[in-house]
């Protein structure tokens, strides 16, 4: 694609729960990390609708896969069933 993998410094994950796929993203980190050694921020997009515990194995590997400083952002999203996030 012509990109330079070099500056690339964020990769963002979107698109209906994406922690749904969590453990798919986590077994491609190896990859992610070799493809883009300058990655430092990720940015996921979630309504925390899964396992917190799976969550917290990604954070786990990406600690230990990183060899920089890593931020995790997220996006929350509080939508839900009968528009709960009017009533609550």
């Amino acid at each position: 694609m012509g990109w330079d993998k070099e500056k690339i410094s964020q990769l963002s994950f979107w698109g209906g729960e994406t922690l749904i796929h969590i453990e798919n993203i986590q077994k491609h980190l190896p990859v992610i990390f070799s493809l883009f050694p300058n990655i430092n921020n990720f940015l996921i997009s979630t309504n925390f609708s899964i396992n917190i515990e799976k969550f917290f194995n990604f954070l786990v590997d990406l600690n230990k896969l990183a060899t920089n400083p890593i931020v995790v952002n997220l996006q929350l999203s509080i939508d839900g069933p009968n528009n709960s996030a009017m009533r609550e």
